[in-house]
Formats: C-alpha cells, sequence, structure tokens
C-alpha cells in the first residue's frame, strides 16, 4: 500500500494534515454534515456498531477529532464503560471535550499510541486513513492495543464505481466541496487536499489487503452510499 503522493516526504504530508486540521477544528462538524447532506452520523453510527463493543467495555477512537464517532462509541459501552480518544491536534481535541466530555482524550500519534498491549476491547478510526502518513504501521498499533478476538475497524471515504455516479461523485468532491468550503469556512486549500487524498487512496481491495499484512484476521467490507464510503474490519490476533 503506497503513501498518499503530492509531498516531498510522509514528514511532510503529516505536518500539513496537522496544520490543515488545526485550522478547521471550528467549522469541522458543520462542514461534514453539509459535505455529506447529513448522512455522516449514520455512517460512524455503523462504524460503532461493527465494533461489536458492549456496555461496560474499552474501546479506543483512533483520529478521533471532534468526538463525533467518540459519542457514538460511548453511548453502545454506557456509563460503566470506557472510552479513550486519541488524537495529534490540540485544536480537535478541544472541540472534542466540549461535544463529549464523557471520553477520555489524549494528545498523541496514532503510529505510536501511549498504551499498552490488549488494552481495548476494539479500536476504530473515522475519515482518517487519508491523512496517516504510514497505514500499515497505524494499523498494527490499533491491533496491538486491542485485545485478541476484537475489532479493528476503518471508516472512510472511497471511489464509487458505478456508472455516472463516480463521474457526479468527481465533480461533486473536486469542484462543489471546494466552493462550500470557501464560502462556510473561509478556507479552500483543505477541501482541494479532501479532494486530492481520495482520488490518492489506494482501492479498498489493497487496504484489505494491508490490513491482513498487519496481522489482523478475517478481514472485511463494506461499501456505503454507492461505495463513497467504504466500512473495513478485522479482528485482532
Amino acid at each position: 500500500m503506497t503513501a498518499i503522493s503530492g509531498f516531498s516526504s510522509p514528514e511532510e504530508k503529516e505536518q500539513y494534515v496537522h496544520s490543515l486540521f488545526s485550522r478547521i477544528a471550528g467549522c469541522y462538524d458543520t462542514m461534514n454534515k453539509i459535505m455529506s447532506f447529513n448522512l455522516d452520523t449514520a455512517w460512524r453510527k455503523a462504524a460503532a456498531v461493527k465494533t461489536g463493543v458492549l456496555p461496560g467495555d474499552a474501546v479506543l477512537d483512533c483520529c478521533c477529532g471532534t468526538g463525533a464517532l467518540t459519542s457514538q462509541l460511548l453511548s453502545l459501552v454506557g456509563e460503566k464503560g470506557r472510552v479513550v480518544g486519541i488524537d495529534f491536534c490540540k485544536e480537535m481535541l478541544s472541540r472534542a471535550r466540549e461535544n463529549c466530555p464523557g471520553a477520555h482524550y489524549v494528545e498523541g500519534n496514532v503510529l505510536d499510541m501511549p498504551f499498552p498491549d490488549n488494552s481495548f476491547d476494539a479500536s476504530v478510526m473515522g475519515f482518517a486513513l487519508r491523512n496517516v502518513r504510514d497505514p500499515i504501521k497505524a494499523f498494527k498499533e490499533m491491533a496491538r492495543v486491542v485485545k485478541p478476538g476484537g475489532k479493528v475497524v476503518i471508516l472512510d471515504l472511497s471511489r464509487p464505481s458505478l456508472p455516472v455516479f463516480k463521474q457526479l461523485f468527481r465533480l461533486y468532491v473536486n469542484h462543489i466541496i471546494p466552493f462550500l468550503g470557501a464560502r462556510k469556512s473561509g478556507f479552500t486549500d483543505p477541501y482541494k487536499y479532501l479532494a486530492h487524498s481520495i482520488f490518492l487512496l489506494p482501492p479498498p481491495g489493497e487496504i484489505l489487503d494491508s490490513m491482513a499484512q498487519a496481522s489482523l484476521k478475517d478481514t472485511n467490507m463494506q461499501e456505503m452510499t454507492g461505495g463513497a464510503v467504504v466500512l473495513f474490519w478485522g479482528t485482532a490476533t
């Protein structure tokens, strides 16, 4: 699985992504709802349910952002459970603490997480794989901190393959989303990056192969919304 191109090094990409999310943290949730036609909540709910966590379980939300998926996880594990969100952007974490105060948050990098092995019953990452500079290492870390038999779940945008829809999707992502981003947030380049990252992300089959390389077993996937979004999962060993 190759890294997303367009940067002179993986480290440069990571620095750019950090700067990008620091700038748009305040409008991130609003823009997600606008861009997804308010479908993002249902997508995240599907990811949360796929973790298989039950009341009282412990679950890790990797690259948790503003806590939208964290909140879904908290509703599943309940008051006796534990939800931890990790993100390397303090501005996003600040929003997460406001949006979902019932979870615990850690500022850190998903490629080198400060948690012991087998700390959680499941781990999940929502809409962040495109931004990670080393996806296989991220999968390995997500698997490392999960107890054997627990789920590792990835949710992200993808490229639809359906005729006509794929052309409309490309038009929407390449032109309409940057326009909306500029109008609603005052920033254009973050939403141009969004299109760039989607179309350079490897196809779903390669992502499943990378999850297997990270020693996850029983890997599988589910396309949603005509393939514009894909849910991946595997089992920690």
